[in-house]
């Protein structure tokens, strides 16, 4: 799980990850008032209300790390043909752009990245998602 500073910041200005973001068990986040980082227990997950109580009360301060799978999750692949052909175009992406622009990346920050390009239409810039 990718935890560096570079990929808190992509994850920070992916606003359209972050406005999408719902509690589950095993979520990481980085909270950027005490600069940690956690991740959700199923304790917390169980209780919908407190969920949302967080939610509203540290919008804003938390910073959804989404793992490998969550990324993958968000192109409506399922397991199966639709898994080979997001895998192809992954390739395809990564053969073109990605090996030259993601060369010393994590595989999150490199599903980031194609995440934000399939769904978004931006790139990393090295400071912002244009």
């Amino acid at each position: 799980m990718d935890t560096t500073p570079e990929y808190i910041k992509q994850c920070e200005r992916a606003e359209g990850i972050q406005n999408d973001w719902i509690l589950h068990k095993g979520d990481y986040y980085y909270h950027k008032l005490n600069n940690k980082i956690s991740f959700v227990s199923g304790w917390f997950e169980a209780r919908t209300a407190e969920n949302a109580v967080l939610m509203t009360h540290y919008h804003g301060r938390l910073i959804w790390l989404p793992r490998q799978d969550q990324l993958q999750e968000m192109l409506h692949c399922s397991i199966g043909e639709g898994m080979n052909r997001l895998w192809a175009y992954f390739h395809e992406w990564f053969c073109k752009i990605g090996a030259v622009e993601y060369s010393k990346s994590s595989w999150e920050q490199l599903w980031l990245a194609f995440v934000m390009k399939e769904k978004y239409g931006k790139v990393w810039n090295g400071d912002d998602w244009a």
